[in-house]
């Protein structure tokens, strides 16, 4: 799943998100999304962290050229 790029990745929680809201949504099916989702928000919140710290990286070799 740490290859699954992050907009699909969002997108498929937003859509599992969208089924427990309907409240439709079979109890044991219910649960699995649910455990589907906490993976999916994980693999998201990881990215996010990488990605910040990247622009972190890249801001501080900004600084070091413009000094």
């Amino acid at each position: 799943m740490d290859e699954m790029e992050f907009e699909d990745a969002l997108k498929e929680l937003e859509t599992i998100v969208q089924k427990l809201d309907d409240r439709s949504i079979r109890l044991k099916d219910a649960i699995a999304a649910m455990e589907r989702a906490q993976l999916l928000s994980e693999l998201c919140q990881k990215q996010l962290q990488e990605a910040e710290n990247r622009v972190r990286v890249l801001e501080q070799k900004d600084e070091v050229k413009t000094e």
